[in-house]
């Protein structure tokens, strides 16, 4: 163990420097290592939260949008400051931890099929009581889910009157309408990577119908990017996206 650590701070050496500092663990680097994939939907359709990019912290392996959702709710909810009952989608390992630390009130980790979660559950079904969490984490989830809006409905009814949700997926900026897979229709794994830039996704949303959807299913949305919310240096410093919005919901 001791071995592998050194082998790996030796090979993480090359990249310190004082360009980029990563909130989880803390380091400074003059480079950060490839994300994503190179395809040309990202460029046709201007899709922010995806495609290849200078995105991981080459030490503790966070990404660009892991980062962006952790500083947001340090600075702009009260999730490290107040206990609350939180559910959390696919959780990011490093986000996971920090918020693990910070003594919630009650935080439940899930996924369909994720290991090492607390309870495997369908988004479209879950199996808890209205009102029953006062915040919910579900970031780049929805565009893997077939049946999109009634995940939404399921997570307006958990979530508290008073209570928010972080609902996070990749935006075509430059698509006027979501492209998205037939019910009836399945697509191949390769024909779904060409469309919506991922073999796994069903869909690639336009931003005002994916705040349409969430509408529908009884939320307000408040939208706004990385820049306007943490400022032109925080975007530099944590090697953000500038254009990476961050939707938080409230029950209408």
């Amino acid at each position: 163990m001791l071995r592998a650590r050194v082998r790996r701070a030796l090979n993480v050496l090359p990249s310190l420097g004082l360009r980029y500092r990563c909130p989880f663990c803390h380091l400074r680097f003059r480079r950060l290592e490839p994300r994503g994939r190179d395809l040309p939907v990202y460029a046709e359709l201007g899709v922010i939260g995806g495609g290849l990019r200078e995105a991981e912290c080459p030490w503790c392996r966070s990404n660009d949008r892991e980062r962006l959702l952790y500083l947001f709710l340090r600075r702009h909810t009260d999730l490290f400051r107040r206990p609350r009952r939180l559910l959390h989608f696919a959780p990011e390992a490093r986000l996971r931890r920090a918020i693990a630390r910070s003594g919630q009130a009650e935080y439940v980790t899930t996924d369909l099929s994720m290991p090492g979660v607390d309870v495997n559950m369908d988004i479209t079904a879950i199996p808890r009581p209205d009102a029953a969490f006062d915040a919910i984490i579900c970031s780049h989830v929805l565009e893997h889910v077939r049946d999109d809006r009634a995940a939404m409905r399921e997570l307006h009814r958990v979530l508290a009157p008073d209570g928010w949700a972080v609902l996070q997926v990749p935006i075509a900026s430059l698509a006027d309408r979501t492209d998205e897979e037939g019910p009836d229709a399945p697509l191949q794994p390769e024909e779904r990577a060409r469309r919506f830039g991922d073999p796994s996704h069903v869909r690639l949303y336009a931003e005002g119908d994916y705040v349409r959807r969430l509408e529908e299913a009884g939320f307000a949305v408040r939208a706004a990017d990385a820049l306007d919310l943490l400022g032109a240096k925080s975007v530099e410093q944590y090697g953000l996206h500038s254009g990476e919005k961050v939707f938080l919901c409230t029950r209408a």
